[in-house]
């Protein structure tokens, strides 16, 4: 498997978005979509330091943290990307998406083009999410990507990527 940190970071362009690095410009973008191990950033300030720390895991060869950025005018609509580590090979895709911007096929094309990262270029033998059981939306885009549930722990549901 290989792992971050690379010569360049991965930019990967679709056909209407782009998953780039995540600049302290995007930042008025994404205020209200900046997580950070289950801590939603309600300041500018906090979401700088968000993006510096998921940075760091990045420098780390932990993570891979997208901004999904619309061609239509390059602002960030949501994010995605490998959390937690690849222990074992295995890599964990989450992902989040502004309100506003659902139904417009920008995370079921930001999600293809992380997958087909993941599986080529990382060489992970294993993709992987967690959701809350109640969010009818991810898990649908989740299994019409060809993830399948395998685990109900609490309030989580965790899907394997299947659809090689």
């Amino acid at each position: 498997m290989l792992a971050p940190p690379f010569d360049r970071f991965p930019e990967l362009i679709g056909s209407t978005i782009t998953l780039r690095q995540v600049q302290e410009a995007d930042v008025p973008d994404i205020l209200d979509i900046s997580f950070f191990d289950g801590y939603l950033a309600v300041t500018a300030e906090e979401a700088r330091a968000i993006i510096q720390r998921i940075h760091e895991t990045y420098l780390h060869g932990t993570a891979i943290h997208w901004g999904i950025a619309s061609h239509k005018n390059n602002q960030i609509v949501g994010t995605c990307g490998y959390y937690r580590g690849f222990a074992a090979d295995a890599g964990e895709l989450g992902f989040i998406l502004k309100a506003e911007h659902q139904g417009n096929g920008y995370m079921r094309e930001a999600l293809t083009l992380a997958i087909n990262y993941g599986l080529h270029s990382l060489q992970l033998k294993r993709i992987w999410a967690r959701t809350a059981h109640n969010n009818l939306a991810a898990i649908g885009l989740l299994e019409r990507l060809g993830f399948v549930k395998k685990e109900r722990t609490g309030d989580w549901l965790i899907y394997d990527y299947e659809n090689r």
